[in-house]
């Protein structure tokens, strides 16, 4: 497929999906504007709105109990390469602690908030839905230059570099490759030869940081998408799009407007999808 000329267009902020809504954001001027498209008596609705963000009490117990959760899985991960590393005389332990000190310091702490998500988003079908058809009708956005037909944004893949939970891979990416070089027996490495098999290590996985394919590690927060999901997608696209130029051309009068309303994004919906 050849890619459309590389013309100029309004770039989206970030995106947000529910289980049945999809909401665009964009920040003009220091401002956040949104525009939700959701379900309405079968069938799609949109408003346009200046974004808030609110916290909520059982949301943030919600968030507390899948961090819980997501500490335990990677202790879990740290005493079995323990036990390897003692009972198999490897390197395992070491290249362990090793990519969870990365994670901590580079990714800061992307294998907490991955493991984190996972649990939260992994049941959640509609949501997974939603959140492939804002993909796909993005990067059909930031392929052709302009706003696809549902027809054209089914051709394009659910997954991107952009979105959070795909960013949020890259300490797992870490995680692999350290355990995999970690499965050498170390009674036959000297120290010349760890620094090697780390670098080996290093260099793949700089590979698929540059072709962008730790985004695959994001598949738990994604689902096929229906037809009319897409389209929802689409609507949520051409209106944002179109307040934006607006909000552009006349900030004052937007802002005048009694029809634009104040939209408070919950603390779970606050998870951004993608972001430019």
């Amino acid at each position: 497929m050849e890619k459309a000329n590389d013309s100029k267009i309004l770039r989206v902020n970030g995106a947000i999906a529910t289980d049945n809504s999809i909401t665009l954001i964009t920040k003009v001027n220091g401002k956040w504007y949104a525009t939700r498209a959701k379900e309405n008596n079968g069938a799609i609705a949109y408003e346009n709105c200046k974004a808030k963000i609110e916290d909520n009490d059982d949301l943030i117990i919600d968030e507390m109990k899948s961090r819980t959760i997501s500490a335990i899985s990677i202790f879990v991960i740290v005493v079995l390469a323990y036990q390897i590393a003692v009972v198999f005389k490897n390197l395992m332990f070491a290249t362990i602690v090793t990519a969870l000190c990365i994670d901590s310091v580079v990714w800061k702490g992307s294998i907490l908030k991955y493991f984190n998500n996972f649990w939260k988003i992994i049941h959640k079908k509609e949501r997974r839905r939603m959140h492939a058809a804002t993909h796909k009708v993005l990067n059909a956005y930031e392929f052709l230059k302009s706003v696809p037909n549902t027809d054209e944004a089914k051709k394009y893949s659910s997954f991107t570099e952009n979105c959070d939970d795909a960013k949020n891979s890259l300490g797992i990416v870490t995680l692999l490759f350290m355990f995999m070089a970690g499965w050498i027996d170390g009674r036959f490495i000297t120290p010349e030869k760890t620094l090697m098999v780390y670098g080996i290590a290093l260099i793949v996985y700089a590979v698929i940081f540059r072709l962008g394919l730790y985004k695959f590690a994001s598949w738990y927060s994604l689902k096929k998408p229906t037809r009319h999901q897409i389209s929802m997608a689409i609507v949520a696209l051409e209106e944002h799009l179109e307040l934006i130029k607006k909000v552009k051309e006349d900030e004052d009068c937007i802002l005048g407007d009694e029809k634009i309303k104040d939209i408070f994004i919950s603390y779970e919906e606050a998870t951004t999808i993608w972001v430019n």
